[in-house]
C-alpha cells in the first residue's frame, strides 16, 4: 500500500472500531524513513476533520520500554493476600484516539509478549482499551538490517500486515496538499523521482533520500535566510 493511501485505512479502521466494534489490528511494515509513523499521526489529524470531534494520538517507543512499562508492575494486596496490578499510566483510560506502537521489532521479544492480549482482546490483566481506541503497530522490515527482531507467530496472526509501496506520484500529490516546497516536489518527484526514497541496507552510510529527509529538506528551506 502507498503511504499516503494508509492515512485513509487506518482512519477507516479506527472509525469502525468505534462506530461497530469491529477490531481489525495492522501492523504498518516499511523500510526507514517511509513515513509509517507520520501517517499514524496524519489519520488521527483526519478523524479530527472529518468527525468533528477529538481524537488523540498516543505513541509508544517499543525500543526504549522495559516489559513492565507494559504489562505493569505487581503489587501485593497484604488485607487479600493476593497479587494486584498497576496499570502502566499511558495507557488511555477515556476518549477517542489511535494508540500506536512504534518501531515494535526493535524491541525485545519479552515486549511483544503482552501485546498478545492487547491486539487480540484489548485489554491487558485488569485493563480493558476504552472503546473508542484503536490500536495499531509500525516497524522496519527485517531485512534493512536495523536491529529488527523477528515477529512472535502468534502475535502476528492476530495482526493485518501492510507492506509500504513508495510511489512518486502519490507523494507529489499528497506533498502539493500538505505545503511541502515547491522546489523539493519538483526534484523529488518530477526530475529526479528515483532519488525519492533510496535505502541500500548493505551500505554503512546514515545519509539515504527518504520521505522523511526529504520533508526535512523542506521545512529547512522555508527557514527565513538573515538579510545582511
Amino acid at each position: 500500500m502507498k503511504p499516503y493511501d494508509l492515512i485513509d485505512n487506518i482512519a477507516e479502521k479506527a472509525l469502525v472500531k468505534f462506530t461497530r466494534g469491529i477490531n481489525v489490528p495492522q501492523i504498518i511494515v516499511g523500510p526507514p524513513g517511509s513515513s509509517k509513523s507520520a501517517c499514524v499521526k496524519q489519520a488521527v489529524e483526519k478523524l479530527i476533520k472529518d468527525t468533528g470531534e477529538t481524537w488523540e494520538h498516543r505513541g509508544f517507543n517499543a525500543t526504549l520500554r522495559l516489559p513492565t512499562d507494559l504489562s505493569g508492575i505487581p503489587v501485593p494486596n497484604r488485607k487479600l493476600k493476593i497479587t494486584d496490578w498497576y496499570d502502566p499510566g499511558f495507557l488511555p483510560r477515556e476518549g477517542k484516539g489511535i494508540l500506536c506502537f512504534d518501531d515494535l521489532l526493535t524491541a525485545p521479544p519479552a515486549i511483544q509478549n503482552p501485546l498478545l492480549e492487547l491486539f487480540l482482546e484489548m485489554k491487558l490483566n485488569d485493563y480493558k482499551l476504552p472503546k473508542g481506541w484503536y490500536v495499531i503497530a509500525t516497524t522496519n522490515r527485517l531485512e534493512d538490517k536495523s536491529n529488527v527482531q523477528r515477529l512472535n507467530r502468534a502475535l502476528g496472526n492476530r495482526l493485518m500486515h501492510i507492506d509500504i509501496e513508495i510511489s512518486h506520484t502519490d507523494t507529489e500529490k499528497y506533498w502539493f496538499s500538505k505545503g511541502i516546497e515547491f522546489d523539493v516536489i519538483a526534484y523529488a518527484c518530477r526530475y529526479s523521482p528515483s532519488d525519492l526514497y533510496v535505502f541500500d541496507s548493505s551500505r554503512q552510510d546514515y545519509r539515504f533520500p527518504s520521505l522523511r529527509s526529504w520533508h526535512r529538506v523542506s521545512d529547512l528551506l522555508q527557514i527565513p535566510v538573515p538579510q545582511n
